[in-house]
Formats: structure tokens, C-alpha cells, sequence
């Protein structure tokens, strides 16, 4: 629950006690004031994740700090550019918007990102399917070329043409939008109820089986990037422990926040080792291809684990139609 709404609740509260309780027939005041008691209750007992900070969420649920940060470099032909229309909205979106930072915009600009991103991953890892051949050898260099690789977007515009995604049943890899989370934990010695709500995530299977793989936090207003790290840590943690407590083999969680300029990039692997990428990413300082890199890295192993829809090629797909 974001703090504000707690302090709401809790003026709303000493409302009722002070100002409406006096004016009731004395056995209504008394089961109001009863009742007023248990709800002040649940919302002292509830911890928002807006106000912890990532050291505190690794403390409350005995994370090991992983420090090499050599598991955030990617190799050569994981590297991708950013698409072209991607580049033009994003220009559109900042001249109308002025630059400003407010929660709202910021959230539109992290889901232009984030979705052109799942799109283009998703035609590639069609294509590659289909073709593997030709994805990889359009990711890969010669063994000349001096420069590192990147997937080029001709390239990723010629693969969406030779195959088409068509799905196989239920979709199971989905970008879901202000989802909440809550988790009961330990916290300064007593039970408190961890509850807060990611503005984006990635899912992988039925949403039941708590099968998310990245957890995105849009930090808007006065607010920077790096403060959204503690919220985004503790969402992740819940995700993380539901995992394990569900016997799942693959526990490892990403999470990203951004104030739509600046990334930082977390992790909670299957050692429950959590990193951080180290320094921010910012967009406007030549840094566009490493983030759109990194989003595309976190959804294809996603994809890959995903096999629940079938490329198919256009003359196959007309043949499936007859």
C-alpha cells in the first residue's frame, strides 16, 4: 500500500474516534470504536515497500550479496540496437512532454520501452526458430569486422517477415500492469505485512504459479532512480521465496527501475545471491543499446523457457488455414 493511502487511512481513522463516535447512540459508538481498533491494527501492520530501502530488504530476508558484476556483461551477439521506431516515439513522447518527470509520464515512457522490446524479441525468437540459420547469422560478425556486433533492426524487420508467431493454446508469456504483492515477513522483531504494487511485469506461465521474471519500478517526480531500488527488491523477494516455496526449479528474478531516463538492474538468482549492475544507465548518454540489451537478455531467456507456441512459416501457415 503506497504511503499515502496509509496516512489517509489513518486521518480517516482519528476522524471516526475523535469527531464521529461522540455523536452515535452509545452501543453503535461502541462496536465502531471496536472496529476501528482492528483496522488501526491491520494498518500498523502493514510495511510498504515504497519506504525500505535494498539494504533493508537484504537484512529482513538474509540475502548473500553477490559482487561480480561480471555476470551483467553480455556477450557479443546478445548485444541489440534500438529499434528506429522505438527512437522516433520516444523523440514524439519527450518534445510533447517537455521533458518533465512525473509519475505518469514516466510510466509511459518505461512502457513504449518495454513493449516495443517484447515485440521485437518475441519476432525474433520466432524467426530464429524457424530459421535458425539466418538469426544467427545475421547476430554474428565476420570474423574481420572489428566492431561488436548488434543485431540490426533490417535484419530484425527481414526475420518477422519469414516467420509468424501463432500461438498454441493459452498465452503464458505476458506483460502484466500494477500488480500488487503482498508477503508477511519479519520485520524489527514482529510480524508486519510487506505489500506493494509493480508498475510492470514480465510473466512466465499462469499468473497463479507466480512464474514473474522481471519486476519493473517506474520512480516519477522528485524522486531518482536508484530510490526505487529498495521497493523493487522487496517485490522481487516475495516473487523469489514464493518460487522456492513452490518447488520451482528456475527461482531466479530480475527486476529494473527507472525514472524513464536512468536504469539500474538487479538480480536474485537461484542461490538467492542478489547484484546490482553497478552505475546507472542513462538513455540520453549513449547508453540506449545497453539497456535495450539487457530488457531483450532478461526476455528471451524468458521466451526460451516458454515453449508454448509454434513459428510457422507463411506458406505453412496458409496450408494450417485450408
Amino acid at each position: 500500500m503506497h504511503p499515502l493511502v496509509v496516512s489517509q487511512c489513518e486521518e480517516f481513522l482519528f476522524w471516526l474516534k475523535q469527531q464521529m463516535a461522540p455523536l452515535i447512540p452509545e452501543e453503535q459508538r461502541k462496536v465502531l470504536l471496536t472496529r476501528i481498533e482492528i483496522v488501526d491494527q491491520v494498518v500498523q501492520d502493514i510495511l510498504p515497500a515504497e519506504n525500505l530501502r535494498a539494504e533493508e530488504v537484504v537484512d529482513m530476508f538474509k540475502w548473500k550479496l553477490d559482487r561480480d558484476t561480471t555476470i551483467w556483461d553480455l556477450k557479443a551477439e546478445d548485444r541489440c540496437e534500438v529499434p528506429i521506431h522505438l527512437t522516433t516515439l520516444l523523440s514524439e513522447f519527450d518534445y510533447v512532454s517537455s521533458g518533465q518527470k512525473c509519475p505518469g509520464l514516466t510510466k509511459c515512457r518505461l512502457n513504449l520501452i518495454l513493449f516495443a522490446c517484447l515485440a521485437a524479441e518475441e519476432r525474433y525468437n520466432s524467426a530464429r526458430l524457424v530459421e535458425p540459420f539466418v538469426a544467427e547469422s545475421s547476430a554474428r560478425p565476420h570474423a574481420d569486422e572489428p566492431t561488436p556486433p548488434t543485431l540490426s533492426t533490417s535484419s530484425e524487420s527481414a526475420l518477422s517477415r519469414s516467420a509468424t508467431w501463432i500461438p498454441v493454446g493459452a498465452e503464458t508469456v505476458r506483460m502484466g500492469m500494477e500488480m500488487d504483492f503482498t508477503e508477511v515477513v519479519d520485520y524489527n522483531k514482529r510480524a508486519r505485512y510487506l505489500s506493494g504494487k509493480a508498475d510492470f511485469v514480465l510473466w512466465n506461465g499462469p499468473v497463479t504459479e507466480m512464474g514473474a521474471t522481471l519486476v519493473v519500478v517506474s520512480v516519477g517526480g522528485e524522486l531518482t532512480a536508484r530510490q526505487g531500488e529498495g521497493k523493487c527488491l522487496a517485490l522481487m523477494s516475495i516473487i523469489h521465496n514464493r518460487k522456492k516455496n513452490g518447488g520451482k526449479k528456475c527461482t531466479t528474478v530480475y527486476g529494473m527501475c527507472s525514472d524513464g531516463v536512468e536504469f539500474y538492474f538487479l538480480r536474485l538468482d537461484n542461490d538467492s545471491k542478489f547484484s546490482r549492475s553497478g552505475a546507472a544507465l542513462d538513455w540520453n548518454w549513449g547508453m540506449s543499446s545497453d539497456i535495450v540489451s539487457r530488457i531483450r537478455y532478461i526476455m528471451r531467456t524468458t521466451l526460451e523457457a516458454t515453449p508454448t507456441s509454434t513459428p510457422m512459416k507463411p506458406e505453412e501457415r496458409g496450408r494450417k488455414t485450408e
